[in-house]
């Protein structure tokens, strides 16, 4: 099965509030997403499926969402890449 959308990675400025962060690409499966957050002081850190976060619109279109689990994220840089292997 083809993917039709070329892009494939979404970014977002967390705000220590927000939780849900909304994409435009489609994928197949939870775990084809990759979800890392880049600190203030630059570390990068892979959050974890179900552990840091969940997520939504599997299969659908117009793509989906992810909701992070637990205290919201502070400033900083997150990125969201479909990565299939």
């Amino acid at each position: 099965m083809t993917v039709s959308t070329t892009t494939s990675t979404a970014q977002f400025d967390p705000n220590g509030v927000t939780i849900n962060f909304p994409f435009a690409f489609r994928f197949f499966a939870a775990t084809d997403l990759k979800v890392f957050w880049q600190k203030v002081d630059g570390t990068i850190q892979l959050l974890t499926l179900n552990s840091n976060y969940t997520v939504q619109g599997v299969g659908n279109d117009s793509g989906g969402s992810i909701t992070t689990i637990g205290t919201p994220l502070p400033n900083g840089l997150l990125v969201v890449s479909r990565i299939m292997v």
